[in-house]
């Protein structure tokens, strides 16, 4: 009995389903006290304006790191830092209309990453995919040597599961938003690739 050793490859482009704000609302005071109330203020203000404009309710976002340091820059001043992250269905138009309302704002950074729903189902897909891959290289090699397959000795992959429970997302049928002609454009993809290092088990055909 012989072996066959053989990588599978596989990639697949899915559509974007959901995308993640991460928001930074930013303050400076003269003291950490009066570095905390202005970042406070400046988080209720947005919190309003989200609410107030687009519908987006305080209880949709979900809290992340939240800081009060001393700032290298200016001897006697303070800097106040709170992320705000908030999942949504893959919407331009809703981003469009949210950075809409930022122009006014001059305490808010953003950044919006994208995801998938039921990602680990989609991992496994481009995996199976992978393995065929595998199987058909294998296939090819053992017809022209005269032998067939018999089964696996042996496989490793880089496989990784995604988590299968994703974050509350907020639907965008909920939101009214318009985002004018750049929220017409196409939604980002997110690929998935894997590689998959298969041993075969081969004997003459």
């Amino acid at each position: 009995m012989s072996s066959i050793r053989v990588s599978g490859n596989a990639k697949r482009d899915y559509a974007a389903e959901r995308f993640q704000l991460q928001i930074q609302v930013q303050a400076s005071g003269t003291t950490s006290g009066k570095a905390v109330k202005a970042g406070n203020q400046a988080v209720e203000a947005f919190l309003r304006t989200m609410q107030e404009a687009l519908a987006i309710e305080p209880k949709d976002w979900t809290a992340g790191e939240y800081s009060v340091e001393r700032s290298y820059a200016a001897e006697h001043e303070f800097n106040f830092s709170r992320s705000l992250n908030l999942w949504v269905e893959a919407d331009q138009n809703l981003v469009q209309a949210m950075t809409a309302r930022m122009e006014e704002m001059e305490n808010v950074a953003f950044h919006i990453s994208f995801g998938l729903d039921r990602e680990a189902e989609k991992e496994q897909e481009v995996l199976a995919m992978a393995v065929a891959d595998a199987r058909r290289k294998a296939e090819a090699i053992a017809a022209a040597l005269g032998q067939r397959l018999t089964g696996i000795g042996d496989v490793s992959s880089d496989y990784f599961a995604a988590e299968d429970e994703a974050p509350t997302c907020l639907r965008k049928n909920s939101v009214s938003a318009d985002g004018g002609l750049a929220g017409q454009i196409r939604r980002p993809v997110v690929t998935i690739a894997k590689t998959v290092n298969v041993v075969w088990n081969a004997e003459p055909a």
